[in-house]
Parts: structure tokens; C-alpha cells; sequence
């Protein structure tokens, strides 16, 4: 059975806030630790995380193909409205410095306009030698 429960993943690809090789330093040197995903990602979710769980982070190039696959562990889900994120809250995450940055991102990533009340999980992970 392959699915997220089983072999649960984090996803990172390209952005307009992020190229694929600024991307690939920043895990290689282990210093993006935090990632927001649209929608409450907590254990209940079919695609979410708990705290403890081991998950396989996969870095796609701008071709689509997984480049980079690092075994990472969830620290922290935060969970809130994406207009209540503080920049604290973002520490770790080497791009966004308010809930706008964020609001754009996940705007581009979903190909819609994501709202500011819409619910975002704050994943904080650490990496697995």
C-alpha cells in the first residue's frame, strides 16, 4: 500500500521565491526546518503529520524529476489562520518574513488565490543523520 500514512512525504519544488539550486544549498547545509501547507495537516488529515513522525522529504528540479530525497522527523504542527502567522512563526523557513509571503507561495503552489482567513499548518521538522 503506497500511500501518505505509509510512506508519509514532504514535497519542495521551484518558485518564484526559491530556485531549485537555492533550494538544494539550503537542505544540503540543513537549514530550512519549517514549511507551511495549506489546510489543517495534522494526523486526521489523509496528507498530514504528527508530531515524532519520521517523513521523506523529496526535492523536485524544474523538470519535475526528484533530485534530492533526505529523511527528516516532525517536531511541530502549528495550525491557524494564515492571517494570524507572525514572522516568528516563520523562522526556519529562509523566505517568508509575514503571512503575505506565505499568502503568495501557496497562491502560486495551488494555482489559486488562497485567502488570508484559510487555515495553514506550520510543519517544524528536524533532519535525520
Amino acid at each position: 500500500m503506497n500511500n501518505h500514512h505509509v510512506h508519509p512525504e514532504v514535497w519542495f519544488r521551484p518558485s518564484p521565491l526559491a530556485s531549485f539550486d537555492v533550494l538544494l544549498t539550503l537542505f544540503q547545509n540543513r537549514e530550512i526546518t519549517i514549511t507551511p501547507r495549506l489546510g489543517v495537516r495534522n494526523g486526521f488529515h489523509p496528507k498530514g503529520y504528527k508530531p515524532g513522525q519520521l517523513v521523506t522529504l523529496r526535492l523536485f528540479g524544474d523538470d519535475k524529476q526528484e533530485k534530492v530525497s533526505l529523511k527528516i522527523r516532525v517536531d511541530d504542527i502549528r495550525i491557524q489562520p494564515l492571517n494570524m502567522v507572525q514572522q516568528a512563526d516563520l523562522a526556519g523557513s529562509h523566505f517568508y518574513r509575514s503571512w503575505a509571503d506565505v499568502q503568495r507561495e501557496l497562491s502560486f503552489f495551488e494555482d489559486r488565490s488562497v485567502e488570508p482567513v484559510e487555515c495553514v499548518s506550520l510543519i517544524r521538522f528536524s533532519y535525520e543523520n
